[in-house]
């Protein structure tokens, strides 16, 4: 993000992020390719005096300088994002790995270009599989494929290895994705006896239209283990018949003990950058404070006035720290962050939770200074 000179009024907190919900839609989802993150820029509604610059990461191959990008402004509705073709001034450009964004007023920024008859997009493609316990005869290996830029990556590595503890079986490969012209398979091929995959999932017809619509796509595979002291074996491919070439190749050999053993990488939070550190700690203090004052009880009151589902209101009730699982699915969910806490702190106040309420007060109190993240 570039912030000119006298944009802002007065000395503001303004914080840049990524929705990285998994669900999170676009602009005319399902009618046109994603190519790029939804962003979030707070405070949210702040309108600038001069237009600020913000550089998006695209997948897509297409001709420098198009210029028939729409911009949509959108608002959290409950689990859903609401958009809003308003320009408010705001236009954008597509250069060769990067949409250029000049906007006036600061929310959710969602981007639409229009599909070409000649655009292509590059997609990466990587191989995770789940942890090897004494009660497990079956492993799921989830081969996910998503926009090939950097953000993508890194929501996706964040979300699978960090939080879920899943493990990676091979380094990201990646290809290009034309318009849907040919069937596009996934094969896979167990190259140990003591590994097997049902037959239907030896060969899977890959979803083109959800690859091209969408920024992230998951196939799962499920492989079954006869003895958990040997080691698995996969070949997974995906042929261009046409061109005789592979898409991708993984070649997989993995023992069974580092599925059990093996650390994975803890990937910070995409939100996280050396110019909020200090800003970010005290965020992690509040966090780790308010699940001492959220009950069970209360975690649940507060996921339905927030609008969470009630599957989610369930699952974060029954929860071994139902107080942090709230406020982690929350963030993710964009309907908090830490320059937009006053949903929380009204749904607290209502709630009679002082000692929480008071917490989140003090924390925005103390956390008013002129700040600015670049990217």
């Amino acid at each position: 993000m570039y912030m000119p000179e006298g944009a802002l009024s007065s000395d503001r907190i303004i914080c840049l992020g990524v929705v990285d919900a998994p669900d999170a839609e676009g602009p005319l989802a399902g009618r046109t390719p994603r190519l790029s993150p939804i962003i979030r820029c707070e405070p949210d509604g702040l309108e600038l005096n001069r237009p600020c610059i913000l550089r998006i990461p695209h997948c897509a191959f297409v001709k420098n300088g198009q210029t028939d990008i729409d911009v949509y402004y959108g608002q959290t509705q409950s689990d859903r994002i609401e958009w809003n073709n308003v320009p408010f001034g705001a236009s954008a450009t597509m250069k060769s790995s990067h949409f250029e964004v000049v906007v006036k007023k600061l929310g959710l920024i969602g981007l639409h270009a229009a599909d070409h008859p000649d655009m292509r997009k590059r997609l990466s493609v990587v191989p995770l599989i789940s942890r090897l316990t004494d009660d497990t005869d079956t492993l799921t290996v989830s081969v996910w494929f998503y926009n090939d830029e950097d953000t993508e990556h890194k929501i996706l590595m964040h979300n699978e290895v960090s939080r879920s503890g899943r493990i990676l079986l091979h380094q990201p490969e990646s290809f290009t994705l034309e318009r849907m012209k040919k069937s596009m398979y996934l094969d896979v091929r167990s190259t140990n006896i003591h590994c097997t995959l049902p037959e239907e999932e030896r060969r899977i017809e890959i979803n083109q239209e959800a690859l091209w619509l969408q920024g992230r796509y998951r196939i799962d595979l499920h492989l079954g283990i006869t003895d958990k002291t040997d080691e698995i074996g996969l070949d997974i491919s995906s042929l261009y018949w046409w061109k005789r070439t592979n898409h991708f190749h993984f070649k997989i050999n993995k023992r069974m003990k580092e599925l059990r053993t093996e650390s994975h990488p803890q990937n910070s939070p995409p939100v996280e950058t050396p110019q909020h550190k200090d800003m970010m700690t005290s965020f992690r203090d509040l966090r780790l404070n308010l699940s001492r004052c959220i009950t069970a009880d209360t975690a649940e009151h507060l996921s339905r006035k927030m609008g969470l589902n009630k599957k989610t209101t369930s699952e974060i009730k029954h929860s071994k720290e139902p107080a942090i699982l709230l406020l982690d699915t929350l963030i993710d969910s964009s309907l908090i962050s830490m320059t937009h806490l006053s949903p929380l702190e009204k749904a607290l106040v209502e709630n009679s939770n002082e000692a929480a309420a008071t917490l989140v007060q003090e924390f925005r109190k103390n956390n008013r200074t002129s700040y600015l993240w670049n990217t």
